[in-house]
């Protein structure tokens, strides 16, 4: 199932808890790889992001928009399912507005920025449960908010490790892409949050009287 599934669909979810710290962790691990090879993701969220039932364990999935970046003059894109070669100047932009980074608005090429950006979102849905800018139902709107520097509003609480989690999240959120943190800092925040052994598992939601609200709800989001 996906993480989108986990967290707002609880007829979907076999679990009573999520693990939460471990499930950054495998994202931002799974992300980091692909980096690693020059691989941009172009559509980090929770819907693309798999959840081992039996382990736990999570896994980026959903790679249609990937880019294999090049500093060459043109690159081959996956692209509405066959692989073209366009000029960089002139690949699209695509992707999801809610979890997208502001500078896809302003005519610039999705990079490991903008997907840091994204898994930032991420661990925003992981902390709050909910998508990004829910309060917000036209994505045009979404877009004008996050082009004004605007985000969700931060959770808060007595809790050390949602705190740490804020913290991350608003790093990964800065709208300047090279002020977004590189993966070894992140690595080391996250390994920060899990050797400190506190958990946020306890802010999952209960079962629901109807399984299906939220999953209702904010399936049209994504």
């Amino acid at each position: 199932m996906s993480l989108f599934d986990a967290l707002y669909c609880s007829r979907l979810s076999s679990y009573t808890r999520l693990p939460k710290v471990s499930i950054a962790r495998d994202i931002e691990n799974g992300l980091q790889y692909l980096h690693d090879k020059n691989i941009i993701h172009g559509d980090m969220k929770s819907l693309n992001v798999l959840i081992n039932e039996a382990t736990g364990e999570a896994t980026l999935c959903d790679f249609g928009l990937a880019n294999i970046k090049y500093s060459l003059s043109s690159l081959a894109i996956f692209w509405g399912g066959k692989f073209s070669s366009m000029p960089v100047k002139e690949a699209k932009v695509a992707g999801t507005p809610r979890w997208m980074a502001p500078e896809l608005f302003r005519g610039t090429q999705c990079s490991k920025a903008s997907d840091v950006y994204a898994f930032g979102m991420i661990l925003y849905e992981l902390v709050s449960e909910k998508v990004p800018f829910e309060n917000i139902e036209k994505n045009e709107e979404v877009i004008k908010s996050i082009c004004a520097n605007k985000r969700p509003e931060v959770p808060t609480s007595t809790q050390t490790t949602i705190n740490s989690f804020a913290l991350i999240m608003c790093k990964c959120w800065q709208d300047r892409a090279e002020y977004r943190p590189q993966h070894n800092e992140l690595q080391r925040d996250l390994q920060a949050i899990s050797d400190n052994k506190i958990t946020i598992l306890e802010n999952t939601t209960a079962i629901a009287t109807n399984p299906y609200s939220d999953y209702e709800r904010f399936s049209r989001f994504v």
